[in-house]
């Protein structure tokens, strides 16, 4: 029978967890306290991070093969490196600031850079990663998707026709261009892999705690109310549920005097004691067969219904069952002296305690 300190320290899906510095870094300038609009903005703080990490590579690389001659370019790759790694500060501006102004960055930024260096160099590849803004706005923004598609194949229409082939810089350096065009491969493989795989460890993170949120709450539910009560709710929660039982067993005990005999003891000791009590309890429930409807300070309450066809097996069998479940309390709850008041006196019916069983027709219902 599970308990509720069972339901709140039980084990949980365990997914994969990102390093603590990524999570840092991937939450800097995110102000909102929704869940889902703050993993959209991790998720374009990691493409901001990604394409300003992958234009300083270009400005390296660039910077070695012709320092002088790509001035020009370097500027630009750099201030593209800077606005790029800004970008987490729009997220306070609105909740898709951020994932506009990296794909706007991005989409000007690579009209511009196609036509300093041509065609030729196959940077217009970078138009390709439009798709990663419907996971920085997500499904529910799917218009504003659609805006930037239209904007980004336009632009890369427009480049592909009408930008000059080796470019305004350098066009006759045929090695620089090859040297763009798989540099400019292995980046777009990088961005993709980076973004999808953080979104899909972030989307996974999402699933496991709601599975585990729902386990949790279906858990305690079955603690509130018989298991077979519960699924009948789970099935058909709109049906109202009013049985007829023939033959019921109900246990009722409580500890008389209870309140008088531990006045003078520590709180955590008549805790103990009661756990103690209810958890021996619990396991004969489960033992038995028997369904445990609640408990109330000292007082617990049960109940069994028989499933026999003929009545007068049906008393009997409860009634067995209901004298070895006392017969075993008295020894599986020793400990109960703990209190001044032994617990074999209390379920053997003897003063001072109440303890009563008894079965007979019964008619249930669940009110919601």
């Amino acid at each position: 029978m599970t308990r509720l300190s069972e339901l709140i320290r039980g084990e949980s899906k365990h997914t994969l967890a990102m390093p603590r510095w990524l999570e840092h870094l991937a939450s800097i300038g995110i102000v909102t306290a929704n869940p889902e609009t703050a993993r959209r903005q991790r998720i374009t703080n990691i493409g901001a991070f990604v394409a300003g990490g992958t234009t300083l590579a270009h400005l390296v690389v660039n910077a070695v093969h012709d320092p002088g001659g790509l001035v020009v370019v370097h500027i630009f790759n750099a201030v593209f490196a800077l606005l790029a790694l800004l970008v987490p500060q729009l997220h306070r501006y609105g909740e898709n600031a951020g994932a506009v102004g990296l794909s706007t960055l991005v989409l000007l930024g690579t009209v511009v850079i196609v036509w300093l260096l041509g065609t030729a160099s196959h940077l217009q590849i970078y138009f390709t990663l439009v798709g990663a803004l419907l996971l920085f706005v997500g499904m529910q923004n799917w218009k504003l998707f659609s805006i930037y598609f239209v904007l980004f194949t336009m632009a890369l229409l427009l480049t592909l026709n009408y930008a000059p082939h080796d470019g305004l810089i350098m066009p006759q350096d045929k090695g620089l261009r090859n040297m763009l065009t798989n540099q400019a491969m292995i980046n777009t493989n990088t961005v993709n892999c980076v973004i999808i795989f953080y979104a899909m460890a972030a989307l996974r993170r999402a699933e496991i705690n709601l599975e585990n949120e729902y386990a949790r709450s279906e858990a305690l539910v079955t603690t509130m109310m018989p298991p077979s009560i519960a699924t009948r709710l789970k099935v058909m929660p709109d049906q109202r549920i009013a049985d007829r039982i023939e033959c019921l067993s109900i246990l009722f005990a409580d500890l008389v005097g209870f309140t008088t005999a531990t006045h003078d003891l520590p709180p955590d000791q008549v805790v103990a004691y009661l756990d103690e009590l209810v958890c021996a309890f619990d396991a004969l429930c489960e033992r038995f067969g028997t369904d445990k409807i609640k408990t109330i300070g000292d007082c617990y309450m049960a109940w069994r219904v028989s499933t026999a066809m003929d009545q007068v097996e049906q008393g009997q069998l409860a009634g067995l069952r209901w004298k070895c479940w006392r017969r075993l309390i008295v020894v599986k709850c020793s400990v109960a002296s703990v209190c001044n008041c032994a617990l074999g006196c209390i379920v053997a019916m003897q003063p001072p305690a109440l303890l009563g069983t008894r079965a007979s027709l019964m008619m249930c219902g669940v009110m919601l």
